[in-house]
């Protein structure tokens, strides 16, 4: 009840509409600092963004800037994704009626309607961004009236994503982080390399899960070849890593 919300509100706007928007790096070094500053110190959230934005901190940061650069530039280099060049749409629309009434609408809205209309199921993924941004005024046109004034905040996002994150594994400092790829429009947005957006590890993980405990503990060396082929344990199960499909 004592936080001064619409203060800090004021306060993160005025930093996240600035037309050169923070590095997704400096993004989270910026909400780290925050919740130190709340842990550590007892600030409160508002006390804590002021003394981020305007307390006159000096903040040392651990990225290294060759690193952070070779990352921004392979990250968003599109040969680096030949296969599938897609535009992801996510939006979130104002209206307010002549009236003064004020409407809602949200990406669901546009997915539906194009669900309903064209009876694809996706409805949020398009071939160019031009496409896109097309769909929105298509959909827009079908909720307009006279005297209509819009609040748009649309994204329009090359697809497949990524993210990425290099980490000192001596002292594990951070030295480099892309949280996601293409235009990064804002300050503090989604920052795919360590908010949100999880997703099943795949094998990444079986370094540490496979390979490494047969090599300490089964007698696997690095020259192990392992054949890719039906396997079946003692008890006559087999082992399968996918289920056939027809």
């Amino acid at each position: 009840m004592a936080d001064d919300v619409y203060s800090r509100i004021q306060n993160v706007n005025s930093v996240t509409n600035d037309n050169s928007p923070y590095s997704y790096f400096v993004d989270a070094l910026v909400l780290q600092v925050i919740e130190d500053l709340m842990e550590q110190l007892g600030y409160t959230e508002t006390q804590a963004y002021t003394a981020v934005y305007s307390g006159g901190l000096s903040i040392y940061s651990t990225q290294n800037l060759m690193m952070q650069q070779i990352c921004d530039e392979e990250s968003n280099n599109d040969a680096n994704y030949p296969n599938l060049k897609e535009y992801g749409l996510d939006c979130a629309i104002t209206v307010t009626r002549a009236d003064g009434t004020v409407e809602n609408y949200s990406s669901g809205h546009i997915k539906q309607y194009v669900r309903n209309t064209y009876g694809d199921s996706q409805g949020l993924v398009y071939s160019s961004e031009e496409a896109a941004r097309a769909m929105v005024e298509e959909w827009k046109s079908t909720i307009a009236q006279e005297g209509d004034t819009y609040d748009e905040n649309i994204n329009v996002t090359p697809q497949p994503q990524s993210s990425v994150t290099i980490i000192d594994q001596n002292t594990g400092q951070i030295k480099a982080m892309v949280g996601g790829r293409g235009t990064k429009e804002t300050s503090l947005g989604l920052n795919r390399a360590y908010q949100g957006s999880k997703r099943q590890p795949g094998s990444c993980f079986k370094p540490l899960a496979a390979y490494g405990p047969g090599m300490d503990s089964c007698g696997k060396t690095l020259a192990t070849v392992i054949k890719d082929e039906p396997y079946t344990l003692r008890n006559g199960k087999v082992l399968r890593n996918a289920i056939p499909t027809t």
